[in-house]
């Protein structure tokens, strides 16, 4: 059901970034997983990206190349139908992933 990759995703968004929604914010991850067909490995990816990671630094932190953290991204924004990483920060707020403070 829910998992730890779920609660990271949670925890460790930037404070600087984000404020992150605390009630039933586990259950607001997995229907957002759920509504967008996230795999594990593309929420990681969000969290870096919501903490405002190169590619090249989410590479270095997960260990794999800087072109697989593209195409994960470039899958991300397929499956939200966004442009950038802006529209995905703009998703996780309206979906209530994280609000601004």
């Amino acid at each position: 059901m829910f998992d730890s990759t779920d609660e990271a995703f949670i925890s460790k968004i930037s404070p600087s970034t984000a404020c992150i929604c605390e009630s039933e914010s586990t259950k607001r991850i997995f229907k957002f997983s759920l509504k967008f067909k996230l795999t594990e490995r593309e929420k990681e990816i969000i969290k870096h990206i919501l903490d405002q990671k190169s590619n090249q630094e989410i590479a270095e932190e997960l260990d794999i190349s800087k072109r697989t953290v593209e195409t994960h991204r470039k899958n991300i924004m397929l499956k939200m139908d966004v442009k950038n990483s802006i529209g995905i920060a703009v998703k996780c707020i309206e979906n209530n992933i994280l609000q601004t403070s």
